[in-house]
């Protein structure tokens, strides 16, 4: 089996509930939409670690860290368990500062757990890393004999045909970026703007297809609702679930067949040379030889449309 690792900054907005959401539905339900078995007949979740964060969207600009650790705590919990997930003894605080500002916290149970799983299988472990990557290189830099054994999807920077790379996770924490880009660990990058900023939900969406959809399909459409502006755009994007959708698709296309990424033309992707972060917090490319593997499309509506489709086998299992 292989383990899974999510890291999670969930009480900063809503879009890391939706994934650990999707994560969870797809350890257990098959996906007809990507015709793959569920994840759980080959992965296992391990472990939730939380990662640092500036400010709270959905906790009243809350901004003292330690709060911000027990929200995102409080909101795992609360999806675990709308899952059907016993989430005791699988959630684990990472650092509260950043590599960045010389404030991480080099002991932390998050990174000693990374460290814990990497040693102890002969598989990778996968890491989906949704926020801030400071649990991460924190590990790495605490023991970077585990970084050949980790192999990690973050969620981060912008497509370099945006106007600027620097994206919320990124800027958060540019140096732990430049340590596990620099290490030997896999490293698959799943970019903000123009390709996870397709993955929106609306309030209408949201209407039809998370509401009445059992406890789980209503808190996630209340969390929705915390961003309704009022008018007929209203609505968010869940970003995150993109760097679930990665996984899913890895395994859909049997770890980047080519052949078979055509035939669902669900995810495109591409090998880039290996870069590293520049002081100034700007991307060097060709920066050495390990290659990195950069998402650069999607299509939305089939990863929206496989999530919709877990959440209603799920919220019928509960019903029945």
């Amino acid at each position: 089996m292989k383990n899974i690792i999510i890291d999670t900054d969930a009480g900063n907005e809503i879009d890391d509930q939706f994934a650990l959401a999707y994560l969870l539905l797809s350890l257990k339900f098959d996906s007809d939409t990507l015709s793959v078995k569920n994840l759980g007949d080959s992965h296992q979740l391990s472990a939730i670690t939380l990662a640092p964060y500036k400010h709270s969207y959905i906790y009243k600009n809350e901004r003292d860290r330690a709060t911000l650790m027990r929200h995102s705590r409080n909101e795992v919990e609360a999806v675990c368990d709308l899952c059907g997930f016993d989430s005791k003894n699988f959630i684990f605080d990472g650092s509260l500062g950043y590599i960045d500002k010389g404030s991480a916290d080099m002991q932390n149970a998050a990174a000693d757990k990374i460290i814990e799983n990497a040693k102890k299988g002969k598989e990778k472990t996968i890491i989906i890393a949704i926020g801030a990557i400071t649990n991460i290189a924190l590990a790495i830099t605490k023991d970077p004999s585990i970084a050949q054994m980790l192999d990690v999807i973050w969620l981060g920077t912008n497509q370099t045909t945006y106007y600027s790379v620097k994206e919320f996770n990124f800027k958060q924490d540019k140096k732990a970026l430049k340590i596990v880009a620099e290490s030997m660990a896999d490293l698959t990058i799943v970019p903000a703007w123009s390709v996870a900023s397709h993955l929106y939900v609306s309030n209408e969406i949201g209407e039809l297809y998370l509401k009445g959809k059992g406890e789980l399909g209503n808190y996630l459409h209340e969390l929705l609702l915390k961003f309704d502006k009022g008018t007929i755009l209203s609505g968010k994007k869940i970003w995150d679930i993109g760097a679930v959708a990665a996984l899913l698709f890895r395994e859909a296309a049997r770890l980047f067949d080519k052949t078979l990424l055509n035939k669902y033309a669900a995810m495109k992707i591409k090998n880039v040379k290996g870069f590293t972060v520049s002081d100034g917090g700007e991307l060097i490319d060709d920066a050495h030889e390990k290659d990195v593997k950069m998402v650069v499309g999607f299509k939305a509506q089939e990863v929206l449309r496989d999530f919709f489709e877990k959440l209603d086998k799920h919220s019928k299992e509960k019903c029945g």
